[in-house]
């Protein structure tokens, strides 16, 4: 099969959407009313240097060093702080980020760990849309994300997430 080149369509903030989501995906949330300030740094690992007397080489000596998770960060627009029935019944940004005791999230989500560490996590997905351009779209996959949250008032109240991937790379689907 031919290769296709890389697309010609710059994108934009509109062409992308955030979702967090449990455990094989059973609960998920979509981010909406969004700044689009979506940002990703991938340090990958550490690069050691050796320095020959306190010179580097003409051929530097590097190898690899300990690598170094993925870190992330959004804002939105502060909707709902949560659902406060006895029986919650949906998600927000907030009870992802806070994990409000016996909520809708501490109740009814299941950390992306499963069983293998007491750290409650989520998976990630930054999905950037093709089909207006006539492309796939395509997402970056982050698993195992322990994402937390803040706000501040104002014009609009606005909610910050960051979130750490304990990863060393991201998936592209």
């Amino acid at each position: 099969m031919p290769q296709i080149a890389e697309s010609p369509v710059v994108r934009t903030k509109r062409d992308a959407q955030i979702i967090h989501y449990d455990l094989g995906g059973l609960h998920t949330y979509v981010v909406a009313k969004e700044a689009g300030d979506w940002n990703l740094d991938c340090p990958e690992e550490e690069i050691n240097m050796f320095l020959d007397r306190g010179v580097i080489s003409d051929i530097p000596d590097l190898r690899n060093g300990d690598e170094s998770p993925m870190t992330f960060g959004y804002s939105a627009y502060l909707r709902d702080l949560g659902d406060t029935e006895a029986s919650p019944t949906y998600a927000t940004l907030p009870d992802i980020c806070f994990r409000y005791k016996s909520k809708y999230v501490d109740a009814n989500w299941i950390s992306t760990m499963a069983t293998y560490s007491d750290a409650f996590t989520v998976g990630t997905s930054y999905t950037v849309d093709g089909s207006a351009f006539g492309e796939a779209d395509k997402s970056i996959v982050l698993p195992h994300c322990k994402v937390r949250g803040s706000f501040a008032e104002g014009d609009p109240t606005a909610f910050t997430v960051t979130g750490t991937c304990f990863a060393n790379r991201p998936t592209l689907v």
